[in-house]
């Protein structure tokens, strides 16, 4: 990583582009038995509030 910061809503990260594939690698085998579910890909919330 060449940066990694944020705060409570909000979390981002560098990684320089010849690094990004071995990254890949080493998080989808640390991550492999991590349960994701349920999970949501969205853009925006909004409530009926």
């Amino acid at each position: 990583m060449e940066l990694a910061q944020g705060h409570a809503s909000a979390f981002g990260a560098s990684i320089a582009d010849k690094n990004f594939n071995r990254f890949i690698e080493i998080t989808n085998k640390e991550l492999s038995d991590f349960d994701f579910s349920p999970c949501y890909y969205v853009d925006l919330e909004v409530t009926a509030d």
